[in-house]
């Protein structure tokens, strides 16, 4: 009988161990893929929400504000309100409802695929030296589940003080005042080769030296709440130096209220050779209406000592609206008027 009861105990347990091996073999099997898709679920209701664009790298002119427009997006498949909240940042940081009045803590019930717009406005300290960055991530934190979140980076870097009406510049000295041009590239030379300047004895020379072309950017100027105003500047193809060939253009730029740097004027390297400085008048567009503004002045040419342009009393000046305050200048229409951003 002891026998017996010995052999059925021995079953019963290689039984259970059996039963226990395909359970924990099943439970291995089973919680990798839960886990896998409690993962993936948790990762999808993260990414329920999204706040743009980012990141978003700027400059801007210092004691002025700088506005950054964004937008919240409910991804999910619910309606739902998210928290906006901001860190990191050292400079003030303010965020408001798209009118740039209103400050908001919230979006606001967003339905499924509902779309929220606000404005970041970071005030640039006047103290800001050029080149001093800050940043600042901007949150949107749904109100029922806080890890179903965003966040966006912002990184402002102060381009120093701007110049205030009217900017004028005639180049004085045979060195680019580097308060006034923040950018030299190429670089461009100021020197007495062009013929008959404007504002003797110099001029900035562009040419091919050294790399195909030369660039210089301007300092912000501050434009902010105002109307109808134009850039002004003498130039001459050749003068002195070489003629420039088709394609060799003269270009100038302009740093829009978006912090895009867009065309304002395109002059042609095909034509005669002046012996005279030349003289445009540009209307600026209605999104350069802004703290910021920045011209860029730059040309296209045949690496090496070629296709010379000479740059010469540059002004940016407001003028009343509708009269021309100059008779022998071209005044072209590139934009609208409209009160600054």
């Amino acid at each position: 009988m002891s026998s017996d009861r010995g052999w059925l105990y021995s079953a019963l347990t290689f039984f259970l161990l059996v039963v226990a091996a395909g359970f924990l073999t099943l439970i291995i099997e089973f919680i990798p893929e839960n886990i896998a898709q409690a993962s993936a679920l948790h990762a999808a209701r993260q990414g329920n929400v999204r706040i743009s664009p980012s990141p978003i790298l700027r400059e801007a002119a210092a004691a002025h504000p700088i506005y950054y427009l964004m937008t919240v997006s409910n991804l999910g498949e619910e309606a739902d309100t998210f928290n906006l909240s901001i860190s990191g940042n050292l400079w003030p940081t303010t965020v408001l409802a798209a009118d740039t009045v209103t400050k908001v803590a919230t979006t606001g019930e967003l339905a499924a695929g509902g779309q929220f717009a606000l404005v970041v406005q970071i005030d640039v300290p006047s103290n800001a030296a050029r080149g001093v960055r800050d940043t600042v991530r901007v949150y949107a934190i749904s109100a029922t589940d806080a890890s179903v979140r965003d966040a966006a980076f912002i990184a402002t870097t102060s381009l120093g003080l701007a110049a205030d009406l009217p900017f004028s510049e005639d180049f004085p000295a045979n060195t680019l005042n580097a308060t006034r041009w923040l950018r030299n590239d190429g670089p461009a030379i100021v020197n007495t080769d062009a013929a008959s300047e404007p504002s003797a004895p110099f001029s900035v020379n562009f040419d091919g030296a050294d790399k195909g072309g030369d660039l210089i950017e301007s300092q912000p100027i501050n434009l902010s709440r105002k109307r109808d105003v134009i850039l002004q500047f003498a130039y001459e193809r050749g003068g002195n130096g070489n003629q420039p060939e088709p394609a060799d253009d003269f270009f100038v730029d302009y740093y829009n209220v978006d912090g895009e740097w867009l065309p304002l004027l395109a002059l042609p390297g095909a034509g005669p050779k002046m012996s005279n400085f030349a003289s445009e008048a540009v209307l600026l567009p209605h999104d350069a209406y802004h703290s910021s503004l920045r011209l860029r002045f730059r040309n296209v040419a045949t690496p090496g000592p070629f296709d010379d342009w000479y740059l010469d009393n540059v002004r940016v000046l407001e003028i009343t609206p509708g009269k021309i305050p100059f008779q022998s200048y071209p005044l072209i229409l590139l934009g609208i008027f409209a009160l600054s951003r």
